[in-house]
């Protein structure tokens, strides 16, 4: 957002943009490895309720096959292996 006075993007904002950007970043890293994301985990580095923000994500992935959650942890499929890309942009484009 940016201030009217100056034209200038404040910092508030712009850390919260650069965390969701990281926080996008790093879902596509670790989903792809075969332990997963842990929702909570990223929750609490990132101070976003992570499950929230992607709720409607998750469960279409889950619904279409892609992913599996067991408690707190998410994990690709082997139709969501096949398909990583996909799914980890749903994840960006969320």
């Amino acid at each position: 957002a940016r201030t009217a006075a100056s034209g200038r993007v404040s910092r508030g904002s712009e850390e919260a943009l650069e965390d969701r950007e990281a926080l996008g970043e790093e879902i596509m890293l670790r989903l792809r490895t075969s332990e997963g994301i842990s929702l909570s985990s990223l929750s609490t580095h990132y101070h976003f309720d992570v499950a929230s923000l992607f709720s409607q994500t998750l469960e279409f992935l889950s619904t279409h096959d892609f992913i599996t959650q067991a408690g707190d942890r998410v994990q690709l499929t082997r139709q969501g292996r096949l398909m990583a890309n996909e799914v980890c942009m749903r994840f960006l484009a969320s």
